[in-house]
């Protein structure tokens, strides 16, 4: 089978990916921290987060998460999307949240 896909890769990025230098989507996220702390890791409506801020702010939702407060109700509401397609592997690693 041809990759067609492939002519379309800028210089330098590689046609396989080495499923062995990361141990989980931790550690891709992680990684990715150490690497490009301050460069743009997501932007939508005009907002941009840099690594470095998803590092803070995933971390600061993990910790809410896994010490919620007696009286609040934690929900994660996707809506009518289907919640494996859309949701956040960042999440995901860093609440160790179950995918349902």
């Amino acid at each position: 089978m041809e990759k067609v896909w492939l002519k379309s890769y800028p210089p330098g990025v590689p046609q396989e990916v080495d499923i062995n230098a990361f141990s989980s989507v931790t550690d891709v996220f992680e990684q990715a921290i150490e690497k490009f702390g301050d460069k743009p890791c997501f932007s939508n409506l005009g907002a941009t987060l840099t690594y470095s801020e998803m590092d803070r702010y995933t971390d600061q939702l993990a910790s809410y998460l896994q010490n919620p407060k007696p009286d609040r109700n934690i929900c994660n509401a996707a809506g009518r999307l289907h919640r494996r397609q859309h949701q956040s592997p960042v999440h995901t690693a860093r609440t160790r949240a179950p995918v349902i």
